[in-house]
Protein backbone atom coordinates (compact mmCIF):
# COMPACT_ATOMS: atom_id res chain seq x y z
CA UNK A 1 0.00 0.00 0.00
CA UNK A 2 2.65 2.48 1.23
CA UNK A 3 4.19 2.29 -2.44
CA UNK A 4 1.14 2.44 -4.20
CA UNK A 5 0.67 5.59 -6.52
CA UNK A 6 -2.16 7.28 -4.36
CA UNK A 7 -0.06 6.59 -1.23
CA UNK A 8 2.84 8.59 -2.60
CA UNK A 9 0.89 11.60 -3.74
CA UNK A 10 1.74 15.34 -2.81
CA UNK A 11 -0.81 17.28 -0.83
CA UNK A 12 -0.65 19.88 -2.95
CA UNK A 13 -4.17 21.27 -4.33
CA UNK A 14 -5.36 20.97 -8.26
CA UNK A 15 -7.63 23.70 -9.37
CA UNK A 16 -9.26 21.64 -12.22
CA UNK A 17 -9.17 18.60 -10.41
CA UNK A 18 -10.65 19.70 -6.85
CA UNK A 19 -13.79 21.74 -9.40
CA UNK A 20 -14.88 18.13 -10.26
CA UNK A 21 -13.75 15.79 -6.97
CA UNK A 22 -13.45 18.56 -3.76
CA UNK A 23 -14.30 15.95 -1.36
CA UNK A 24 -11.18 13.83 -2.54
CA UNK A 25 -13.61 11.01 -2.93
CA UNK A 26 -11.36 9.47 -5.64
CA UNK A 27 -7.50 10.02 -4.08
CA UNK A 28 -6.33 12.00 -6.06
CA UNK A 29 -3.98 13.72 -4.13
CA UNK A 30 -2.72 13.15 -0.73
CA UNK A 31 -4.99 14.31 2.41
CA UNK A 32 -2.96 16.40 4.17
CA UNK A 33 -2.83 15.68 8.41
CA UNK A 34 -1.43 16.75 11.48
CA UNK A 35 0.86 14.56 13.05
CA UNK A 36 -0.12 12.93 16.92
CA UNK A 37 0.81 14.39 20.08
CA UNK A 38 3.19 11.91 20.42
CA UNK A 39 4.61 12.25 16.61
CA UNK A 40 4.96 16.50 17.02
CA UNK A 41 6.90 16.28 20.54
CA UNK A 42 9.28 13.33 18.71
CA UNK A 43 9.78 15.59 15.98
CA UNK A 44 10.52 18.92 18.10
CA UNK A 45 13.10 16.62 19.86
CA UNK A 46 14.69 15.07 16.64
CA UNK A 47 15.47 19.06 15.29
CA UNK A 48 16.57 20.08 18.47
CA UNK A 49 19.07 17.28 18.24
CA UNK A 50 17.94 16.42 21.85
CA UNK A 51 16.01 12.55 21.05
CA UNK A 52 17.45 9.98 22.58
CA UNK A 53 16.61 7.00 19.74
CA UNK A 54 17.23 3.95 22.63
CA UNK A 55 14.62 1.24 22.45
CA UNK A 56 13.37 -0.47 24.96
CA UNK A 57 12.42 0.48 28.64
CA UNK A 58 11.05 3.26 30.39
CA UNK A 59 11.44 6.86 30.20
CA UNK A 60 9.46 7.61 33.28
CA UNK A 61 7.29 10.51 33.44
CA UNK A 62 8.65 13.13 32.71
CA UNK A 63 8.16 14.79 29.40
CA UNK A 64 11.00 16.93 29.08
CA UNK A 65 13.20 13.52 29.36
CA UNK A 66 15.14 13.09 25.91
CA UNK A 67 13.34 9.90 24.91
CA UNK A 68 10.77 9.04 22.78
CA UNK A 69 6.96 9.69 23.52
CA UNK A 70 6.83 5.93 23.12
CA UNK A 71 8.54 5.25 26.18
CA UNK A 72 6.50 7.66 28.81
CA UNK A 73 4.88 6.41 31.33
CA UNK A 74 1.25 7.51 31.46
CA UNK A 75 -0.39 8.34 34.77
CA UNK A 76 -3.72 9.20 34.47
CA UNK A 77 -3.92 11.95 37.36
CA UNK A 78 -0.50 13.24 35.66
CA UNK A 79 -0.76 13.19 31.87
CA UNK A 80 1.95 14.78 29.96
CA UNK A 81 0.16 18.51 29.81
CA UNK A 82 2.15 18.91 26.10
CA UNK A 83 0.53 15.56 25.20
CA UNK A 84 -2.98 16.40 26.32
CA UNK A 85 -3.00 19.97 24.14
CA UNK A 86 -2.67 17.79 21.10
CA UNK A 87 -5.20 15.46 21.93
CA UNK A 88 -3.52 12.21 23.01
CA UNK A 89 -6.17 9.83 24.93
CA UNK A 90 -7.13 10.36 28.39
CA UNK A 91 -6.06 6.61 29.30
CA UNK A 92 -9.72 6.55 31.06
CA UNK A 93 -11.82 4.82 28.62
CA UNK A 94 -11.20 3.48 25.14
CA UNK A 95 -11.00 5.59 21.96
CA UNK A 96 -11.39 4.06 18.48
CA UNK A 97 -10.37 7.64 17.11
CA UNK A 98 -8.61 10.25 18.19
CA UNK A 99 -10.03 13.71 18.09
CA UNK A 100 -7.97 16.35 15.73
CA UNK A 101 -8.85 19.72 17.04
CA UNK A 102 -7.34 23.52 16.33
CA UNK A 103 -7.08 24.95 19.45
CA UNK A 104 -5.71 28.45 20.78
CA UNK A 105 -3.49 26.20 23.48
CA UNK A 106 -1.97 24.46 21.24
CA UNK A 107 -0.49 27.97 19.65
CA UNK A 108 0.17 29.13 22.80
CA UNK A 109 2.06 25.99 24.27
CA UNK A 110 4.10 26.50 20.73
CA UNK A 111 5.22 29.43 21.87
CA UNK A 112 5.11 29.78 25.77
CA UNK A 113 6.34 26.19 26.75
CA UNK A 114 9.91 26.19 28.27
CA UNK A 115 10.30 22.46 26.44
CA UNK A 116 9.59 24.30 22.84
CA UNK A 117 11.74 27.18 23.76
CA UNK A 118 14.57 25.10 25.07
CA UNK A 119 14.56 22.35 21.75
CA UNK A 120 14.21 25.25 19.80
CA UNK A 121 17.56 27.05 21.84
CA UNK A 122 18.99 23.85 20.94
CA UNK A 123 18.49 23.73 17.35
CA UNK A 124 19.34 27.35 16.52
CA UNK A 125 22.95 26.28 18.56
CA UNK A 126 23.32 23.49 16.01
CA UNK A 127 22.97 25.87 13.10
CA UNK A 128 25.11 28.09 14.36
CA UNK A 129 27.70 25.73 15.66
CA UNK A 130 27.50 23.73 12.62
CA UNK A 131 27.24 20.37 14.48
CA UNK A 132 25.89 17.20 12.24
CA UNK A 133 22.59 17.72 11.92
CA UNK A 134 21.52 13.93 13.38
CA UNK A 135 20.17 12.61 16.79
CA UNK A 136 22.47 12.32 19.32
CA UNK A 137 23.85 8.91 19.87
CA UNK A 138 21.75 6.48 22.20
CA UNK A 139 21.87 6.81 25.43
CA UNK A 140 23.05 11.08 24.84
CA UNK A 141 21.19 13.27 27.45
CA UNK A 142 20.44 16.82 26.59
CA UNK A 143 21.64 19.53 28.75
CA UNK A 144 20.69 22.99 29.21
CA UNK A 145 22.50 24.84 26.05
CA UNK A 146 23.20 28.71 26.13
CA UNK A 147 22.64 30.71 23.33
CA UNK A 148 25.70 31.01 20.67
CA UNK A 149 27.49 33.73 21.34
CA UNK A 150 29.07 35.18 18.16
CA UNK A 151 27.04 34.85 15.15
CA UNK A 152 28.33 35.48 11.44
CA UNK A 153 25.64 37.93 10.36
CA UNK A 154 26.91 37.38 7.06
CA UNK A 155 25.97 34.22 7.06
CA UNK A 156 22.61 34.40 8.45
CA UNK A 157 21.04 33.18 4.60
CA UNK A 158 22.62 30.18 5.10
CA UNK A 159 21.17 29.67 8.43
CA UNK A 160 17.72 30.87 7.22
CA UNK A 161 18.20 28.18 4.53
CA UNK A 162 19.40 25.57 6.82
CA UNK A 163 16.82 25.78 9.34
CA UNK A 164 14.21 25.10 6.57
CA UNK A 165 16.05 22.26 5.03
CA UNK A 166 15.92 20.61 8.23
CA UNK A 167 12.73 21.78 9.52
CA UNK A 168 10.49 21.32 6.65
CA UNK A 169 12.51 19.10 3.81
CA UNK A 170 12.93 22.12 1.46
CA UNK A 171 14.95 25.44 1.04
CA UNK A 172 12.87 29.05 1.69
CA UNK A 173 11.36 31.02 -1.08
CA UNK A 174 12.36 34.29 -2.28
CA UNK A 175 9.72 35.75 -0.24
CA UNK A 176 10.10 33.40 3.03
CA UNK A 177 13.80 34.19 2.75
CA UNK A 178 13.41 37.91 3.18
CA UNK A 179 10.53 37.81 5.77
CA UNK A 180 12.96 35.56 7.73
CA UNK A 181 15.95 38.40 7.68
CA UNK A 182 13.52 41.13 8.20
CA UNK A 183 11.97 39.20 11.18
CA UNK A 184 15.54 38.32 12.83
CA UNK A 185 16.52 41.93 11.96
CA UNK A 186 13.30 43.09 14.04
CA UNK A 187 13.77 40.47 17.03
CA UNK A 188 17.76 41.47 16.99
CA UNK A 189 16.70 45.27 17.12
CA UNK A 190 13.98 44.65 19.94
CA UNK A 191 16.35 42.61 22.22
CA UNK A 192 18.91 44.85 21.73
CA UNK A 193 16.72 47.89 23.29
CA UNK A 194 15.71 45.55 25.89
CA UNK A 195 19.15 45.67 26.65
CA UNK A 196 20.33 41.85 26.23
CA UNK A 197 24.30 41.25 24.87
CA UNK A 198 23.26 38.26 22.54
CA UNK A 199 20.70 39.95 20.78
CA UNK A 200 21.35 38.29 17.68
CA UNK A 201 21.59 34.76 19.07
CA UNK A 202 18.40 35.54 20.66
CA UNK A 203 16.68 36.81 17.61
CA UNK A 204 18.28 33.42 15.85
CA UNK A 205 16.56 31.07 18.76
CA UNK A 206 12.90 33.57 17.90
CA UNK A 207 13.53 32.31 14.43
CA UNK A 208 13.89 28.78 15.27
CA UNK A 209 11.32 28.43 17.27
CA UNK A 210 8.58 29.75 14.77
CA UNK A 211 10.12 26.77 12.35
CA UNK A 212 8.96 24.46 14.79
CA UNK A 213 5.57 25.62 15.51
CA UNK A 214 5.09 25.77 11.05
CA UNK A 215 1.71 23.64 9.85
CA UNK A 216 4.34 22.79 7.56
CA UNK A 217 6.64 21.28 10.28
CA UNK A 218 3.42 19.67 12.39
CA UNK A 219 1.68 18.26 9.11
CA UNK A 220 2.17 15.84 7.18
CA UNK A 221 2.19 17.06 3.13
Amino acid sequence: MVTSAAYRQSSAVDSARSAIDPHNRLVWRFNRRRLEGEAIRDTLLSLSGALDPTLYGRAGRDETTPRRSLYLEMKRSRLPAFLRTFDSPDYVSGLAKRAVTTTAPQALVMMNSPSVREWAKRFAARLSTHEPLLPPAPGGHPTTLAAPTTPDSADVAGMIAAAYSVAVGRGPSAVELQDARSFIDSQTAAHAAAGRQDAASAARIDFCQVLLGLNETLHIE
